[in-house]
């Protein structure tokens, strides 16, 4: 067992020590994650503004007199990339479209970012 639970895993069950385990956070694979999240954000904003600088896009904007306000219209191009998972890359799908959980390693990430803060906080303050 790689974890600091290794130190008492003489003094405990082993039952025990499993439930003890699934508690615990592991911040370096939690680290990886987060930051290859980041990279597939970056990547798929990078490739949307590819695909719009290389078509023409036919959207535009007009007043309304009624409403008093200004109103968009999306060409066919910007909605296909905007609503529907035509143009998003593999990787963006999988791991951030479809994945059920990612509000959850993006809430514990800032979680961890938080303590680390308050953490680096007190140190300047007592320092």
């Amino acid at each position: 067992m790689n974890s600091p639970l290794s130190i008492i895993e003489h003094k405990l069950p082993i039952e025990l020590i499993n439930i003890i385990q699934t508690y615990l956070i592991n911040e370096i694979a939690l680290e990886a994650i987060y930051y290859h999240i980041d990279y597939l954000y970056n990547a798929q904003d990078d490739y949307e503004d590819s695909l719009r600088n290389n078509n023409e896009c036919a959207c535009y904007r007009y007043f309304n007199p009624r409403a008093n306000r200004w109103k968009e219209r999306e060409c066919k191009f910007c909605y296909m990339i905007e609503y529907t998972t035509n143009y998003q890359l593999p990787g963006y799908k999988t791991c951030i479209w479809n994945n059920s959980q990612l509000s959850k390693i993006l809430t514990t990430w800032r979680e961890i970012e938080k303590k680390y803060d308050e953490q680096e906080d007190k140190k300047k303050y007592f320092s």
